[in-house]
């Protein structure tokens, strides 16, 4: 059996050229890579590197003796590269230990020089990269110069958290590794001393959370068949829509199930205290307090097995969050547009669902193919929208009866009880003529009100109201969307797919951000 590839998390490299104290600054770098391994062990790591002398190259090899993936990113072409490097034999082993070589589309300028080459190429490792790896000196440079100072300024620009909390590279992370110069030796740095600068809203401890949650989802993937012929991307999409399919139902199941032994309990309880007031029942009334306590317990176990860890939620919630969204990467792939669907999604929610976007950049990086037709997913995404307004207005409507008709039952039975006892307390009527099954008056209102208010908890639980609101809001724009991608040109299909996906987006992290809010919490404990 061909298992699924687990979803790699993605080192970058940028550093000097001229590093001084080399083996220093080479247990360091392993050091720190080797703990990730350690701590993270369903996780590989990819490394990107440019193999340039020094920093990139030391890092590279380090990778090499770790057995973590190489991936090498070129400015240009090869053969001119090949005259900025020293040690070219070196450098051959490491490019033919790599498992991909990427070549960047730039060429020197007018002045012969490739400075900006340089810096689009720091760029990019950033850009991808969930981990910048940053040797150096901690020495200020011209900006925009390619150099190591100018990139890691680059990924921490605007994440100035007073004013932009939601940058798309929220929750990156940079180490730097203090590292002396050839060029200034006498700098006292120790390359042991490493920062971790974290960006944007994530310090260690949530960023750490949030790298557990890769690990738990890779060894659940590793678990999982691959289906041969496919796409990457589509053998991602299938394993997240099947444990969401799979989950979805069972989750909810057990919700219900859980609402209904709680007032399945209120009710024997409600049984025992008022036939413990007729004569006749008495006897056996207080016995009734074995099915409420057996319930209760069956409830307590459903919760604390089930529900309490928040798994089946997880594999439901989240696996439906990243199948919708690869389909809309998908769809982004399929007209051209070089865009990955993490620089959009879930930035306004709350920092544990970073892994979430940092999956879906490591997933575009891994493959950026299509697997259908653009048009195929706006349409099934069309007829989605149209058949969940009608199924949630069902719903809706359902549980908004019973509550009605039985708020009216409970309501109007306690105020037949209530006026009864006031007649009889003002004398209007004698005392004794009180109706002998006025137990039962007080049994059929008080457990009609518990009903209707189980009707209640149940549609505010399943979210339907919400679900519904968005979208009635987001179908009108699938309609549209259908309509130009039959008389746009290439360029109008992909603002069009574009723009939709955006909108998309914004719905599903909403969708995503109420159900991770409303979780199965009860005061059982």
């Amino acid at each position: 059996m061909r298992t699924l590839q687990t979803i790699p998390l993605i080192f970058g490299v940028t550093g000097h050229r001229d590093v001084k104290d080399f083996e220093e600054v080479k247990s360091s770098v392993t050091s720190l890579l080797k703990s990730y391994q350690d701590t993270y062990p369903s996780t590989p790591l990819v490394l990107l590197s440019a193999l340039a002398d020094g920093a990139d190259t030391l890092v590279a090899e380090v990778a090499k003796e770790l057995g973590i993936e190489l991936h090498v990113i070129l400015p240009y072409e090869k053969e001119k590269y090949l005259t900025t490097i020293s040690d070219k034999e070196k450098f051959d082993g490491l490019l033919n230990y790599a498992k991909k070589v990427i070549t960047l589309d730039c060429y020197e300028a007018e002045n012969g020089k490739h400075t900006h080459c340089y810096q689009k190429l720091g760029e990019y490792i950033a850009d991808k990269s969930n981990i910048l790896i940053a040797l150096w000196d901690g020495e200020e440079e011209e900006v925009k110069n390619g150099g190591t100072a100018s990139i890691v300024h680059y990924q921490k620009e605007h994440f100035d958290k007073n004013e932009n909390m939601f940058d798309s590279k929220d929750g990156n992370i940079i180490h730097i590794i203090p590292t002396v110069r050839m060029q200034n030796p006498e700098q006292a740095l120790n390359a042991s001393n490493i920062t971790s600068e974290y960006l944007g809203r994530l310090d260690k401890k949530s960023f750490e959370k949030n790298l557990d949650k890769i690990d738990a989802m890779n060894a659940e993937i590793k678990k999982h068949e691959d289906t041969a012929g496919k796409t990457l991307l589509q053998a991602y999409k299938n394993f997240f829509g099947g444990q969401a399919n799979n989950n979805q139902s069972k989750y909810k199941k057990l919700m219900i199930w859980m609402l209904r032994l709680i007032v399945g309990a209120i009710i024997f309880l409600e049984l025992m205290h008022v036939l413990y007031g007729v004569d006749e029942f008495k006897s056996w009334a207080s016995h009734l307090i074995v099915g409420y306590l057996l319930l209760l317990l069956i409830a307590w176990i459903i919760y604390k097995v089930f529900m309490h860890t928040g798994k089946l939620q997880d594999d439901f919630i989240f696996s439906r969050g990243l199948s919708e969204a690869i389909r809309i990467q998908n769809a982004w792939n399929a007209v051209g547009l070089d865009k990955s669907v993490s620089d959009y999604y879930l930035r306004s929610e709350p920092i544990s669902l970073t892994w979430m976007r940092m999956t879906l950049k490591n997933i575009h990086f891994l493959d950026n193919t299509h697997y259908e037709h653009e048009a195929t997913w706006i349409t099934g995404q069309t007829c989605y929208y149209q058949r969940e307004i009608k199924n949630r207005n069902k719903q809706i409507n359902t549980y908004e009866k019973y509550e009605h008709r039985l708020f009216r039952i409970g309501f109007i039975g306690a105020i037949v009880v209530f006026v009864w006892y006031l007649l009889e307390l003002c004398h209007v009527v004698e005392h004794g003529h009180f109706p002998q099954n006025w137990h039962f008056v007080v049994l059929v209102s008080g457990i009609a009100l518990l009903l209707a208010g189980y009707a209640k908890k149940v549609l505010f639980v399943q979210g339907y109201e919400e679900e519904k609101s968005s979208f009635e809001e987001i179908y009108p724009s699938f309609v549209r969307a259908g309509e130009l991608l039959v008389t746009g040109n290439a360029e109008e299909k992909k603002r069009v797919v574009f723009d939709l996906g955006k909108k998309a987006l914004v719905e599903n992290s909403q969708w995503v951000g109420l159900h991770d809010a409303r979780r199965a919490k009860f005061e059982m404990e």
